[in-house]
């Protein structure tokens, strides 16, 4: 008589080769391929899943949470986790589980790219050409690249977090000659002596030092919109904004106003509200900002931070690592709601 083996779905996925393949024997492994909440909740497989896994297409409501009436767990394929109510899962007893040792190099290396580009123009100018401008000679070039287009070297980059991704874009940026600095309230004493940069302890402050400014934060409650028209209004005039990590940090309307009037002198945007992000549609950025996008100004990417060929595969491998330890009956790591969590469906791993 065979033993039915237990299941793993991946909700938003719509292919799962690698995964069947790391799972052999220990479990089976389905996709839905949602796009909505809507979608997971009309979903027979949710109830009768073991494992639920979610990228970052679909959010994890209370709603449908209550539906995950046999998961062990929750793996959240990535490092934020914003779109899972993680109180309310583990109100339930759902241990959250990321994968925070994936794609730190990816994240980091992208956010230095966009950094270099507002730096020496490189995108603007692109467009421009694959627009048909004729730019030629020095005082052309001079003209096309603007008065934005400055040395490297002394300029200070500001990082709004600074954990392991923000510490990998901190190294980086030394080698380029940036003056490094970082706001964060929640690393420990002595990061900063560790890896040669500067502490700051307000926002305010490197607000006014920073040419430009990076996020590498969760979005919480409580920072959503953080970077709004009264923080806009306290940075350097002419400073450069990146953002790799989360789009509702960001006022969007406020984000705008600051470069049409010239506060911020261009912007690089990874990941926004409510994605993906298609120009002419995507208020108010992809229609108000529809101009200041085809520019060049504003450079808007369909967050692709994350990802190489590499990194994908990692992701999917770190993923059912923790899957494997759950139907195992391991202690699970990098559980990201052990504060909230009543009666866990499996054990954890504890903090140190």
């Amino acid at each position: 008589m065979s033993t039915r083996l237990p299941t793993m779905l991946s909700l938003d996925a719509t292919e799962v080769t690698l995964e069947k393949e790391l799972l052999d024997g220990v479990c089976t492994v389905t996709c839905l391929g949602a796009k909505t909440q809507a979608e997971a909740m009309a979903s027979d497989e949710v109830p009768e899943a073991d494992i639920i896994a979610v990228w970052h297409t679909v959010w994890l409501t209370p709603e449908l949470l209550k539906r995950f009436t046999k998961a062990k767990m929750v793996v959240r394929m990535g490092v934020g986790y914003d779109n899972v109510d993680v109180r309310a899962a583990g109100e339930l007893g759902i241990p959250v589980c990321n994968v925070p040792n994936y794609g730190t190099e990816e994240v980091a290396d992208s956010a230095m790219a966009h950094i270099l580009s507002l730096f020496r123009q490189t995108a603007p100018l692109a467009l421009r050409v694959a627009g048909g401008a004729v730019i030629q000679g020095p005082d052309g070039i001079a003209q096309a690249a603007g008065q934005s287009c400055v040395r490297i070297r002394g300029k200070v980059l500001g990082l709004i977090g600074c954990g392991m991704i923000g510490m990998a874009t901190a190294v980086r940026a030394k080698v380029f000659g940036f003056r490094v600095v970082f706001y964060d309230p929640w690393v420990r004493d002595g990061l900063d002596k560790a890896i040669g940069v500067e502490r700051v302890e307000t926002l305010d402050e490197l607000l006014a030092l920073a040419d430009v400014i990076s996020m590498h934060c969760n979005c919480t409650a409580e920072n959503t919109r953080m970077i709004n028209s009264e923080l806009l209004g306290k940075v350097k005039r002419g400073c450069f904004f990146v953002n790799t990590a989360r789009g509702e940090l960001v006022d969007d309307d406020a984000l705008l106003a600051a470069l049409e009037d010239g506060t911020l002198a261009g912007a690089c945007l990874d990941v926004h509200w409510g994605e993906p992000f298609v120009i002419d549609k995507s208020a108010p950025l992809g229609t108000k900002g529809a101009d200041l996008v085809r520019s060049g100004k504003l450079i808007c990417t369909p967050h692709n931070a994350w990802y190489s060929v590499q990194s994908r595969r990692e992701m999917r491998t770190l993923g059912v690592d923790a899957a494997k330890r759950c139907l195992a009956g391991k202690p699970l790591r990098n559980v990201v709601n052990a504060q909230f969590l009543k009666d866990p469906r499996a054990p954890i791993m504890e903090e140190l």
